[in-house]
């Protein structure tokens, strides 16, 4: 507020009122020019300092509590009106998450009951909802085996925020990926942040499939009758043993780092990978499939190995690289005894 309106409000305030229609007079008796005391009436009148009386000839001026009042009331009302609905909102949430809760005795029961510890659940998204569910209720440790290479950018997306919370609670992770995934962008700045966050990640040639194990509890296993759908294990047999499976390839897959000696080191491992199955007799296609890399880089390997060799065909180039010793023991492809 200006010096010349506070000056018209003590005025006011020493009259009682102020004439409306009177601004030359007004004008005259605060020595100040005609427009800044017009301006200084309206700002008054904004504010409710200056109130008009029921004629509106006359403005009354106003406590500051009772301006206020009049000129925040409705907005305030507005306010209170908004944070009763989000009120109520927030409580109907709360019933239907304590009514959900209320089910799970029975749910449970029935799982209980139930004499398969293997349950078959189709639908993609279903999946997708059950093992996010089970993922966040985890309280001790997840282990998951991520074939197929790269990870698609949505997923990668949709997942980091849980583990992230998953790891800031302390629960233990554990991931398998491929080495192709070491070559992907947003694979790689995933495994980054939750390697930040504590996480345990290595990669291996190939993997056996896709595995999530929740807590030595639940494990979830593609369906291969279902394509996007997934066999939930609650058996502790079973479990236990898919959790040593786990383990021993833990133990011979290569910690993940970045870098080029890193990348060097898993380009041939991948190539020794690639040997062994053209000496099984094994397609391209079957092999670029097994190792999670695209059919055209899979061939590439191929013909520079082949060139490498001197093989004439792919089946002598894995019998040719046995002989020589550049499977699994070989260290470096580069070198052609």
């Amino acid at each position: 507020m200006s010096d010349t309106a506070l000056a018209l409000y003590r005025w006011a305030l020493r009259c009682r009122h102020v004439q409306a229609d009177d601004l030359t007079n007004l004008a005259s008796e605060l020595c100040l020019p005609e427009g800044e005391c017009a301006i200084a009436m309206s700002t008054l009148t904004e504010l409710r300092l200056l109130q008009p009386e029921p004629d509106g000839l006359r403005l009354i001026p106003v406590s500051p509590d009772a301006a206020a009042a009049a000129l925040l009331g409705p907005g305030e009302a507005e306010l209170r009106a908004a944070e009763e609905e989000l009120r109520r909102k927030r409580d109907k949430i709360a019933q239907h998450r304590a009514y959900m809760a209320g089910l799970n005795p029975i749910y449970l029961h029935a799982r209980h009951q139930d004499q398969s510890s293997l349950e078959s659940v189709h639908d993609q998204q279903t999946v997708r909802a059950l093992i996010s569910d089970t993922v966040a209720q985890c309280r001790d440790e997840v282990l998951t085996c991520q074939s197929g290479g790269a990870r698609p950018p949505a997923a990668l997306a949709e997942a980091l925020p849980r583990d992230l919370a998953l790891l800031g609670r302390g629960v233990a992770m554990r991931t398998l990926y491929q080495h192709t995934a070491r070559f992907h962008e947003p694979t790689r700045e995933y495994i980054d942040q939750v390697i930040a966050a504590g996480s345990q990640v290595r990669t291996m040639d190939e993997l056996p499939g896709q595995m999530i194990i929740v807590d030595r509890a639940t494990a979830f296993l593609p369906d291969r009758a279902h394509e996007g759908g997934a066999v939930v294990v609650r058996d502790r047999a079973l479990i236990e043993f898919l959790v040593d499976t786990f383990h021993q390839i833990w133990h011979r897959a290569i910690g993940y780092e970045p870098g080029p000696a890193a990348a060097q080191q898993v380009t041939d491992q991948t190539r020794r990978a690639i040997l062994m199955l053209l000496a099984d007799g094994l397609k391209d296609e079957v092999i670029s499939r097994r190792l999670g890399i695209s059919l055209r880089t899979c061939r590439r390997h191929i013909a520079d190995m082949m060139e490498q060799i001197g093989a004439t065909s792919r089946f002598q180039a894995g019998i040719m690289a046995s002989q020589r010793g550049l499977t699994p023991n070989a260290r470096d492809l580069g070198v052609v005894t």
